[in-house]
């Protein structure tokens, strides 16, 4: 059985590892390139707005990731440390 899961972790893995890279990269150009842009367009109001609204929603993108990752992270290491207590 811990085989299997073993097994199947890798193969999420495989899948995903490449979309989800893909994904970061891209949300951090988009976040360079609404920096900039918000730095160069201080007079208009509405664009000015509209960029910090989909800068903060890119920011929110970057870090589902990173939270997800970090729940997994803990909670993996606090099983592991259950496991030990009961050997």
């Amino acid at each position: 059985m811990i085989c299997f899961i073993f097994r199947f972790c890798a193969e999420i893995q495989d899948v995903f590892k490449g979309p989800i890279f893909a994904q970061i990269v891209a949300s951090t150009i988009i976040i360079c390139m609404t920096c900039f842009l918000l730095v160069n367009q201080l007079n208009d109001v509405a664009l000015f707005a509209s960029s910090v609204l989909y800068l903060i929603v890119m920011v929110v993108q970057i870090f589902i990731f990173c939270w997800v990752g970090n729940e997994v992270i803990y909670s993996v290491s606090k099983t592991l440390i259950k496991a030990k207590l009961l050997h």
